[in-house]
């Protein structure tokens, strides 16, 4: 009875945000779409997702299988392992990654620090629903899916991860780091909404419960929630439901959340699930369960932590991830709709990343039917497990087995013999189980701090068999540059970039304006993906994929080669595997093209932008020794007001680790910026700034910039996801397009954008690359990029590089749509001034209904009424003709000539 109380007074709390989100216009919607289907070089009418009963099933374990713990790492890193040298800040930096070089020799091992756990990474099924979907769609749309690039595969895939996990609906995200960071930061927003926008009293905030060893996502996003002043955060002892329950008994708030991981990856225990549903019953809390490591592993069915402990109907919001059981990359959240539509709309992490691409979705959906159906598999770990404890006494819970040692001496001669014997195994130890010239002398003092406390990180390369015709053959380096297939002008396929259809179902809501309701969303379930659907056929003008790279033949088929003869690779943190050659090729690929020492990948644009933040903050807590940096020895950091989110949640939560101050300066304004550098006494500075503002599609003031940087002598950090690629002779981006390269000190970027990809990355020098990777906690505790994805992004750099004209197209759209209009034309990124919502709705309307898709933004995201229009290589002068032609109709152009953003915008920070 009392569970049930608690239950209903999360149903009505929740119940009352939403209408509250709705009314602020903060409500988002996913989008649904179809993309042209291309079979043998010529567009079919579109076919529906496989039926199950198409995927190849298979009773027992297969020869592929083995190739999945069969790795090579260069005899140089073996060498540095056995010599126990390879912690060292100065290897990497000596060592360049020469890892990927054909004179190296390899020394093979057997692989026991994966996260493959179900050996999917090499089966055929899962390697041909990639090839599949990649040669007939392409990458697909480049964008959020509150935008586009929500398509069928997507919708299956949160379909049948919410019938798993025996939850209402499931919403998936980029990865399971980024989807816990939103379900936090979600759930810090519900008090200042049922408060009506204000600072919640004390006894109108939520009490969050976390065990005291949960994941370090977890962590991160209680930290950066409680910047909404929404929740207090109390941590119990690990899995001890007895502290838990006296905590939860002494506790006078009313709303009551706990959080537990279900399986914890340092020690391999399980989270006491019966007791923890006990009380549930008793205090009637919320139960939020982070199953990353139970997901597809437990249960009958592979429904996780939750299934096996026969307590999925008492977890409210199970998290999970796709890179560790799927063998895929990304994150879920199964949960009730009307949680998934909250979260979906204030879950930042969520919200500003972009779709997973099409082939990566298809490959994972096909990753569940086989999870679910070969359950054999499940019953192969359970053997290992049985036969690990029998051989040892050591009483086994799960597939995570921890060897307790002691000392650092006997554990590296431990880890050294098993090497020598072909075991690749990775030793834990404290504490993860527990002027300008000056940011030179700074970072130099700090990164042998970090190996002093055992805390620097190593990437791991390694190489992985190569397989054709069901046979391994001797390994192959990356595809040298001349076998890209390369052209010269626009192509046929060129167009399929920007054409999509959307169910008419949809097309009729947003004809309507009740897309941003969410009861559409409640009642209408996601069926936009039935047979019986008719679809409406429109022109994007909304998407990301500014050079039109998405369906480019020598990217899918750069993906389909990497995906038939390696699988998805290892599943892990790039830290322990996973490091390929071909994430090496496309790390040296962009740190070339931004003209830095080096570069390092990760999984989103942001959760680039929040390793970079939060890294800079850990600068002071390093150099302090105390762990609690005086104000004199902090960072300031000076951030412009229109900010992407990655960098504002990024400092938000580097700012809770108490070791920066954050100056917020007028946006684009180089004299207040250099008021507040000048007024400020703190010695150690940083200036971050996007180079290309998304809203606004206005450029930041380089070449000011760099005069303050030489001025101030501070640390200049440059988002740059939208100009990457697209400007710069060679697609360097913005610092390019200014002959900056030199000035700008560290270089974010997305390779979801002009590189028509997913993920992100930061190039810089050799050591800020180490510090970032040590102490960046967004990348650390994500998994490494599928070998197929690293494979078709760096097809993607090698094409973007020698099919110059893409970037001349884009300029050519983006100077007829000033001559037609005469509005200045800065970039890709156009921003039609519209002023109220009717008006933006009226000319919304006429857009869709002559075939375009744009998208119209509104308060809270921006202060004033506007459409957001995104320019690509395969737009026509002809789209761009009947686009102005009609947006005429609405909008006086010369309004806008003097548009200001500074009028119109609120500080972030």
């Amino acid at each position: 009875m009392e569970m049930e109380t608690g239950k209903r007074s999360w149903d009505l709390w929740i119940g009352e945000a939403l209408p509250k989100v709705e009314s602020l216009n903060m409500f988002f919607a996913l989008r649904p779409m179809r993309l042209p289907t291309v079979i043998h070089g010529q567009e079919v009418e579109e076919e529906a997702i496989p039926n199950e009963d198409e995927y190849e099933i298979f009773q027992g374990v297969q020869p592929w299988d083995r190739f999945s713990v069969q790795i090579s790492i260069p005899e140089s890193f073996f060498q540095r392992l056995l010599n126990g040298d390879e912690y060292t800040s100065k290897y990497e930096r000596d060592d360049n990654y020469n890892a990927s070089s054909n004179q190296q020799q390899y020394k093979k091992l057997i692989l026991f620090a994966g996260n493959d756990f179900l050996a999917l990474g090499r089966h055929p099924t899962i390697a041909k629903a990639t090839i599949k979907a990649a040669a007939e769609h392409g990458i697909g749309p480049r964008g959020s899916p509150l935008i586009c690039g929500y398509t069928d595969y997507h919708i299956a895939l949160e379909s049948s991860l919410a019938q798993l996990k025996k939850k209402e609906a499931c919403l998936l995200c980029p990865t399971g780091f980024s989807a816990n960071m939103a379900v936090m930061v979600a759930i810090g927003n519900i008090a200042p909404l049922l408060c009506g926008g204000g600072k919640p009293t004390m006894e109108e905030k939520i009490a969050v419960f976390s065990d005291s060893l949960n994941h370090a996502s977890i962590v991160d996003g209680l930290k950066l929630a409680t910047q909404y002043g929404g929740l207090e955060t109390f941590v119990y002892r690990h899995c001890d439901p007895i502290h838990l329950d006296t905590l939860l008994t002494s506790c006078k708030l009313e709303k009551k959340v706990v959080i537990t991981d279900s399986l914890f990856s340092m020690d391999g225990d399980f989270a006491p699930m019966v007791e923890l549903a006990k009380l549930r019953k008793k205090h009637g809390f919320l139960l939020v369960v982070d199953d990353a490591h139970g997901s597809f592993v437990f249960g009958k069915n592979g429904g996780g932590v939750p299934e096996e402990f026969n307590c999925e109907n008492d977890v409210d919001i199970c998290i999970g991830t796709l890179s560790k059981g799927a063998a895929s990359i990304g994150g879920f959240v199964a949960c009730s709709k009307i949680w998934k539509q909250f979260i979906q709309t204030r879950g930042r992490a969520f919200m500003y990343s972009t779709a997973h691409p099409v082939p990566l979705a298809a490959a994972t959906y096909a990753s569940l039917v086989v999870a679910r159906k070969e359950s054999w598999r499940r019953l192969e770990i359970r053997k290992r497990m049985r036969e690990f404890e029998a051989l040892t006494g050591i009483p086994v819970t799960s597939q995570i087995l921890v060897v307790i040692i002691g000392s650092k001496e006997k554990t590296w001669n431990l880890n050294k013999e098993l090497l020598t014997s072909g075991f690749y195994v990775v030793a834990v130890g404290p504490p993860a189980a527990k002027p300008w010239r000056s940011w030179d002398l700074w970072i130099e003092e700090a990164l042998p701090k970090v190996e002093s406390h055992n805390l620097f990180l190593a990437l791991r390369p390694m190489r992985l068999p190569t397989v054709k015709h069901g046979q391994e053959v001797e390994e192959e380096a990356i595809p040298n540059e001349d076998e890209y297939e390369i052209f010269q002008g626009v192509q046929l396929w060129d167009r399929l970039t920007v054409q999509i259809s959307i169910p008419e179902s949809f097309f009729q809501r947003l004809l309507n304006g009740d897309e941003f309701t969410s009861k559409y969303e409640r009642d209408d379930n996601y069926k936009s993906s039935s047979n019986q659907q008719q679809y409406k056929k429109l022109i994007l003008f909304a998407g990301n994929d500014f050079l039109a790279l998405g369906r480019h033949p020598a990217i899918a088929k750069a993906t389909i080669k990497a995906a038939a003869e390696h699988g998805t690779g290892p599943r892990g943190s790039p830290l322990v595997c996973g490091y390929t050659d071909y994430h090496i090729a496309l790390e040296s690929g962009l740190a070339q093209l931004k003209k830095k020492e080096a570069c390092l990948l990760c999984p989103t644009g942001f959760s680039a932008n929040m390793a970079v933040m939060v890294a800079i903050g850990n600068i002071a807590l390093v150099l302090s020794g105390s762990g609690k940096p005086t104000k004199e020895e902090k960072v300031a950091v000076f951030s412009d007001s229109l900010n992407h989110a990655s960098i504002v949640d990024g400092l938000q939560l580097a700012k809770q680790h108490g070791g920066l101050e954050i100056f917020v300066y007028k946006h684009c304004d180089p004299i207040h910026l250099d008021a507040l550098l000048t007024s400020c006494k703190l010695e150690k500075k940083v200036v971050v700034t996007d180079s290309l503002f998304s809203m606004d599609g206005d450029i930041a003031p380089m070449v000011e910039l760099v005069k303050l940087r030489k001025k101030h002598g501070f640390l200049l950090v440059v988002d740059d996801a939208h100009g990457s690629f697209v400007f710069g002779k060679n697609g360097g981006g913005v610092p390019e397009e200014f002959n900056c390269e030199d000035e700008v000190d560290i270089v974010v970027g997305t390779l979801s954008k002009g590189a028509a990809s997913i993920g992100g990355f930061i190039a810089c020098s050799k050591i800020w690359k180490q510090f970032i990777q040590s102490r960046g906690r967004a990348f650390i505790f994500s998994a490494a990029h599928p070998v197929p994805l690293a494979a078709a992004t760096y097809a993607s750099l090698v094409v973007a590089r020698n099919e110059p004209w893409r970037r001349l197209e884009v300029r050519k759209r983006m100077r007829e749509f000033e001559a037609l209009t005469g509005i200045p034309v800065t970039s890709q990124i156009l921003v039609v001034i519209i002023g109220s919502k009717e008006k933006t709705w009226n000319l919304n309307r006429e857009l869709l209904t002559s075939g375009f898709y744009v998208v119209a933004i509104g308060p809270p995201a921006t202060k004033i009424w506007r459409l957001r229009v995104t320019l690509t290589a395969s737009h026509t002068t002809e789209d761009i003709q009947k686009l102005v032609k009609i947006i005429s109709n609405h909008v006086k152009f010369e309004d806008m000539e003097n548009y200001n953003p500074n009028l119109h915008v609120k500080a972030k920070l």
